[in-house]
């Protein structure tokens, strides 16, 4: 009986080991790489406490673009001092962004926000936000540095914000949110982890075909 040689050519129509180990190699790059150049442009936040209600719900997890910068009324997850956190929040907060660099943000008794002067319309609040937003002893005037923002929650009377803390610097704004919570979200939170395991999956196994290649 004829026995097999390692020395033969590989049969028509199946690749070769080193062909094998190559795509691998580049299959664990594509994957590595989508994986860097997406948490390269985007973070997760997951809402902590009812300061956004009614816009996000505490436990809301949200895909955030990566920003260093904001407009207004943009929802932005900043790293916060340990006097900015709110209730339930650890390192970071959500907030919306009221006022830009050079502005000055007043909040009138009557609970309008106005900036420079002129009245903003708030729709996203529920029908007891613009009465609470004034505070009788809060920050309700304030005007703002060339890197500097001034955020409030949509839950006026229940959120920490830069009513109680002052103004928010632009080197401590990690991201915007994208839109609210949905299933494309939760898929996300999924897939990334997912993929970041194939791409170890795919290392592990190069690894393994080039051991056994080298003991051949």
């Amino acid at each position: 009986m004829k026995r097999n040689n390692r020395s033969d050519p590989p049969r028509k129509g199946t690749l070769s080991g080193t062909t094998v180990i190559l795509l691998d190699v580049v299959f664990a790059l594509v994957l590595l790489g989508a994986l860097v150049l997406f948490y390269r442009s985007f973070l997760f936040s997951r809402v902590q406490g009812n300061s956004m209600e009614p816009t996000y719900r505490n436990s809301d997890f949200l895909l955030c673009t990566r920003v260093s910068s904001a407009d207004r009324f943009d929802i932005v997850c900043f790293r916060a001092r340990e006097n900015q956190l709110g209730d339930r929040e650890t390192h970071t907060s959500l907030r919306r962004v009221i006022g830009l660099p050079g502005e000055t943000v007043t909040i009138l008794e009557d609970g309008t926000v106005a900036v420079n002067g002129q009245a903003l319309e708030e729709p996203y609040l529920d029908e007891d936000g613009p009465a609470a937003t004034y505070l009788p002893e809060g920050q309700n005037s304030l005007t703002l540095g060339a890197n500097e923002y001034y955020v409030l929650g949509d839950f006026r009377k229940g959120s920490l914000d830069s009513r109680f803390y002052g103004a928010v610097t632009e080197d401590a704004i990690l991201g915007r949110a994208l839109a609210s919570p949905n299933i494309l979200v939760y898929i996300l939170t999924i897939v990334a982890p997912l993929c970041a395991a194939l791409t170890l999956f795919c290392l592990l196994d190069l690894f393994l075909r080039r051991r056994k290649a080298c003991g051949d």
